[in-house]
């Protein structure tokens, strides 16, 4: 496997919404040889991130009641220096900011945005946590 580096608007981050994190973890574990570890409940609401020869290649998060209507979906998240302006560029570029930026304590800033097509996609600014670990 490749060491992961990245640049601003490069592919860094992946993650699983889900209705079932514990089958997802029955399902990816063995198929794709990873290894899980939870995050702190009260910080990070039980989001578990998935390990690969010891290093951090994606998570996953059980979805939360108010969630129910949204599909169980992957997302993808690109690197930003900046996330404030990286969503402000976005509402300027013609898209939609759909959350943030939120603060991952100790981890980075997130954000969710939409282009003028429908499509999502999500915006990670490292503090504490680049992203995979591998690629």
């Amino acid at each position: 496997m490749a060491e992961a580096t990245f640049q601003a608007g490069a592919p860094c981050w992946l993650d699983l919404m889900t209705s079932n994190a514990e089958g997802a973890k029955a399902f990816y574990g063995p198929l794709l040889g990873w290894e899980f570890q939870a995050g702190d409940q009260e910080l990070y609401g039980g989001y578990v991130t998935a390990w690969l020869n010891g290093k951090p290649v994606a998570g996953i998060m059980q979805k939360q009641p108010e969630q129910s209507d949204f599909p169980d979906l992957w997302s993808t998240y690109l690197g930003s220096t900046d996330a404030e302006a990286t969503l402000r560029a976005v509402s300027e570029a013609g898209g939609s900011v759909l959350f943030g930026p939120l603060d991952v304590p100790a981890q980075g800033f997130m954000g969710m945005v939409q282009d003028p097509s429908g499509a999502a996609i999500g915006v990670w600014q490292p503090t504490g946590m680049g992203g995979y670990g591998s690629v």
